[in-house]
């Protein structure tokens, strides 16, 4: 099964969120973060959505980390001082995607994680759609190239 970093702009919106954790409660695929993705997202959803209270988010992060108690990813900080990217602030990103053995990278931020800066490691970087897809198109074009023919069938059809 297809092992998906998680980067922290694809877990802030809560449809999203909810959708990338539903698939994996089903066991489309693996989800992986480290804790400083976690943080992010928290600290930007309280910073920019005062009614969320820190503790919905809380309990949130609990359930997320239910889905697959194998979620969160250590040990990937020596990565870190070796990566190149654009934005060095996103080499923890790359860095935990290295250390869980992710096939990809599920982000918005496409320009952060240059095809040149992912080569050497394999991970691919896949971009949800923004606007105007159901949830069954965003699955199928954030997953549909690794996994089976039927399973995308089913979910198109």
């Amino acid at each position: 099964m297809t092992v998906a970093l998680l980067d922290a702009c694809v877990l802030y919106p809560p449809s999203l969120r909810d959708l990338l954790m539903r698939l994996a409660a089903d066991e489309a695929y693996y989800p992986r973060w480290p804790s400083e993705i976690q943080s992010e997202w928290v600290r930007n959803v309280l910073a920019n959505k005062p009614a969320t209270s820190e503790t919905q988010l809380e309990r949130t992060r609990r359930l997320m980390e239910q889905v697959d108690p194998d979620c969160l990813v250590t040990g990937y900080e020596p990565h870190i001082s070796t990566l190149l990217l654009p934005d060095p602030n996103d080499r923890h990103v790359l860095a935990a995607a290295i250390e869980s053995d992710a096939a990809v990278i599920v982000t918005y931020n496409l320009s952060d994680f240059p095809d040149t800066a992912l080569q050497a490691y394999a991970p691919t970087r896949h971009c949800p759609p923004v606007r105007d897809m159901s949830r069954r198109h965003l699955m199928i074009r954030v997953f549909s190239y690794n996994l089976s023919s039927s399973f995308v069938k089913s979910w198109s059809g």
